[in-house]
C-alpha cells in the first residue's frame, strides 16, 4: 500500500508532516487461529494512517497507539506476516485485548 505522500515529500525524503512533526504511522492486524503469526493488513503514514484509525474505529475496532511499533510494521509489506521481533510486543497486546473483551471493559 502506497501511503498518500505528495510528490514534493516523496522527491525530497521528507518523513515529517506539518511544522516538522513526524507523521502518523498505523498497522492494522488480524489473526485466526491456526496462523503461523498475525497478518499486516493495512499500513501507512500520514493520511493513510489516519484513514486506516478511522475505518478501524468506525467498524469498532480497537485502536492501539505504539508508534515505536507502528514505525516497524509500517516497514513489512501488507499481507506479509509481521516480523518475528515483534511477536512479543503484538502478543502482549493481543493478550490485553483478549482480557478486556471478557471483562467488558471496552
Amino acid at each position: 500500500m502506497e501511503t498518500m505522500e505528495t510528490q514534493d515529500e516523496k522527491k525530497s525524503g521528507k518523513e515529517s508532516g506539518r511544522a516538522g512533526t513526524p507523521l502518523k504511522t498505523a498497522a492494522a492486524l488480524s489473526y485466526e487461529a491456526g496462523m503461523p503469526a498475525p497478518r499486516i493488513t493495512a499500513s501507512g503514514k500520514g493520511r493513510t494512517a489516519e484513514r486506516i484509525m478511522a475505518t478501524a474505529v468506525e467498524n469498532g475496532v480497537t485502536v492501539v497507539e505504539d508508534s515505536f511499533l507502528a514505525d516497524i510494521l509500517e516497514r513489512s509489506p501488507v499481507g506479509s506476516f509481521i516480523p518475528e521481533k515483534t511477536y512479543r510486543a503484538v502478543a502482549v497486546i493481543f493478550s490485553f485485548l483478549e482480557r478486556t473483551k471478557k471483562e467488558k471493559w471496552f
